[in-house]
């Protein structure tokens, strides 16, 4: 995955479908993340392997929709600023978020690896 806008669509792509598994692959063990649900941080790989074995299975019909991507490399960084509209369902209940959002990706061999995830709320429920 030379191509940061791919990386970023595949990691969503990959939420979308939940497939776990694979989004996991694209995370850096020292990766660390802002979670809407909870209103917390997320630090660290193993973090989000519990998150997302808690919270997974509650979440269902999972869209997101990216726009105004914008990327940048620096060396092995690469910067990725964004808007995304979310919809999904947890635990029976509908959800519509729209973010302006942020991502840092460090280039590991071949693959770029989720580093730093953040998503701020604009707007919806």
């Amino acid at each position: 995955m030379a191509d940061l806008q791919g990386t970023l669509r595949s990691f969503f792509r990959y939420f979308d479908q939940q497939d776990y598994a694979t989004v996991l692959k694209m995370v850096d063990a020292n990766a660390e993340g802002s979670d809407e649900i909870t209103r917390k941080w997320i630090r660290g790989k193993k973090a989000f392997e519990a998150y997302i074995k808690r919270v997974g299975p509650e979440i269902s019909d999972v869209k997101t929709r990216l726009s105004n991507i914008q990327t940048r490399r620096a060396g092995n960084v690469g910067l990725a600023t964004y808007n995304a509209v979310q919809f999904y369902t947890l635990s029976g209940e509908r959800h519509d978020l729209k973010f302006v959002a942020s991502t840092v990706f460090l280039k590991r061999g071949k693959d770029w690896k989720m580093r730093m995830i953040h998503m701020t709320p604009v707007g919806g429920s």
